[in-house]
């Protein structure tokens, strides 16, 4: 090998970059996923309370008299009026809910749910309302435009347990509308510690109990996030339904501690407190919210640091995730692989977990998936170990074909995408470079290869992209490996893409177009 080669070679070694800082890949990786997860879980959102087995369902035809009847003077006929209506808009296929609406009978009902004289007809318009906000936004609309839910956070306070449990019902179901009527139900700062103060009463039932959890779970998703020490209130309620065997439980548990677990201080209670084994457990589950929802937790705990991601790694969360790989369900195999992103994000030998556990192949072939949702996600994968790996398993994943796989992500929309894999051509180049000297040869294997494939050209197009962001990292890789220029400014590239490359990160995962 020429003198004047070779240090050439020792020049291009000497300007790599390592990307995967613990304050890099994997915290920029966990923003995705936030933005990712605010997306609603609809089987879950709204819920309507059904007529009871023993009652006989109104004739609909008799709708007026009954609506009359619920402004008369008599009280046992406004009670009896009142239940009817009840029983209307609890069937379980088309409740008339725009017929009461209409009615003009939602300012009576407002105020039969505020009296206190009668606890059953406080229950039973509590029901009413309830059963309208699991309906469309309009139809709640119209019962949070007219102060109802002040009402339901005072009847919290309740000693009759109906009308608690009834009172949790409707504001779930209001939160569960849109973010603004969450918001608003928590603008009234005394609804959180109200609510876990129903778990401390005697006696309470499991379906209070799991009405709660519910309305709790709901109540912290979506952004912006609440306030840590709200956070802090309702940590205890969902890690003690964490270990609950009932499913139902045990999904709201796990929703409701994802939300809260962006929060560091939480990861960390979550860790003391030995949470960690039994989320791993519940990946075992027949249920796929429950294992979506534990794989978003511990996805988030190793978003954290390192050793939080090693915390999760020494319980064992591998052998389950190369099992979900494998799933029929889309959701889940693109959650096990964003929890391996996190991974892949940390030090070598965690990167060196996931090729001894043999599941380079696998995330290899899922590169090729034909659902984009999965193939990205084990895009970001193989990016992020290239980015952190060393040169012996880079060399593995080159050998494994990552060169020929990466390449169509090139082509991706997502100017954060095709970042990640310049960056990864630009680590596997040097790599060549390492390999060269090593080898005492004047070819660059991976440079190569990539030639071989027209990548070369490909990145010679990205780096006439008015897209400076990847641009400048194509035109990188243009001078440096594809022809020769002793007169390049690589320092001053790097000096500025330092400088840039966080600040225009949340930037750059808008999914803006990379053509010309």
């Amino acid at each position: 090998m020429s003198s004047n080669f070779k240090k050439k070679l020792e020049k291009r070694k000497g300007l790599f970059k390592k990307k995967n800082s613990e304050d890099s890949s994997r915290s920029k990786r966990n923003k995705v996923n936030i933005s990712i997860s605010k997306k609603k879980r609809e089987s879950r959102l709204m819920k309507r309370r059904n007529i009871q087995s023993t009652e006989e369902i109104p004739e609909i035809q008799d709708f007026n008299n009954i609506i009359k009847g619920t402004k008369s003077k008599n009280m046992d006929q406004i009670v009896e009026c009142v239940q009817q209506i009840r029983i209307l808009l609890s069937q379980n296929s088309e409740p008339p809910i725009d017929l009461v609406l209409k009615s003009g009978v939602i300012p009576t009902f407002v105020e039969m749910l505020s009296q206190k004289e009668n606890s059953f007809l406080t229950f039973e318009t509590a029901w009413i309302f309830s059963n309208i906000c699991s309906g469309t936004h309009a139809q709640t609309k119209s019962v949070v435009d007219h102060g109802v839910i002040p009402i339901f956070i005072e009847l919290l306070d309740s000693k009759d347990l109906p009308i608690v449990e009834q009172s949790i019902w409707g504001l779930g179901n209001i939160s569960g509308d849109c973010d603004e009527y969450r918001l608003l139900i928590l603008d009234n700062k005394i609804v959180i510690p109200k609510l876990i103060s129903v778990f401390n009463r005697y006696p309470i039932t499991l379906e209070i109990i799991k009405l709660a959890v519910w309305t709790l779970s709901g109540l912290f998703k979506n952004s912006p996030p609440l306030a840590p020490k709200l956070c802090q209130l309702v940590f205890p309620i969902f890690s003690t339904y964490l270990q609950d065997p009932k499913e139902e439980l045990l999904v709201d548990s796990c929703w409701g501690m994802s939300y809260i677990c962006h929060d560091p201080v939480n990861i960390e209670q979550l860790i003391s407190g030995d949470c960690i084994p039994r989320l791993i457990q519940l990946l075992e589950k027949d249920d796929d919210e429950i294992i979506i929802s534990s794989i978003r937790i511990l996805s988030s705990v190793m978003g954290g640091t390192n050793k939080q991601t090693e915390h999760v790694l020494q319980a064992g969360i591998l052998k389950p995730l190369k099992k979900l790989m494998q799933s029929t369900h889309i959701r889940i195999v693109k959650e096990a692989c964003f929890a391996l992103s996190n991974i892949t994000a940390g030090t070598e030998d965690q990167i060196q977990l996931i090729i001894d556990e043999e599941l380079i192949p696998e995330i290899i072939d899922l590169l090729s998936n034909k659902n984009p949702k999965i193939s990205r996600e084990a895009c970001w994968i193989m990016c992020n170990a290239i980015n952190g790996g060393n040169t012996e398993q880079i060399e593995i994943f080159i050998k494994a074909k990552i060169i020929e796989k990466l390449c169509v992500f090139l082509l991706s929309d997502e100017i954060l995408v095709v970042k990640i894999v310049l960056e990864a051509y630009h680590k596997m180049l040097n790599v060549g470079v390492e390999i060269s000297i090593q080898r005492e040869e004047e070819e660059n294997i991976v440079a190569e290869k990539m030639d071989e494939l027209d990548i070369s050209s490909l990145i010679e197009k990205i780096s006439r992209s008015k897209k400076d962001k990847i641009s400048k990292i194509a035109q990188t890789i243009q001078n440096h490996f594809f022809y020769f220029d002793d007169d390049d400014d690589d320092q001053d590239y790097y000096q500025d893409y330092d400088q840039d490359y966080d600040q225009d990160y949340d930037q750059d995962y808008d999914q803006e177009s990379i053509s010309d």
